[in-house]
């Protein structure tokens, strides 16, 4: 089993992709994603609980109307 550093580490390219599909999917206009606030995007490693789970969170939010 993997400790919680090679987990994340393994994992942070996927995190990566993710984010950059969010990026792209805002700039071609979708309908989800067009009013994502691209300077909100953060991505953050997470263990727990005797590190017997790691991985990434993903945070953002969208522009709002007022």
């Amino acid at each position: 089993r993997k400790g919680a550093y090679e987990t994340i580490e393994e994992v942070q390219p996927v995190m990566e992709r993710i984010k950059q599909m969010l990026i792209e999917d805002s700039a071609t206009g979708c309908p989800v994603t067009k009013e994502l606030d691209l300077t909100s995007l953060s991505t953050l490693p997470e263990s727990g609980f005797y590190r017997t789970f790691a991985g990434w969170s993903l945070a953002f939010s969208f522009k709002t109307r007022c």
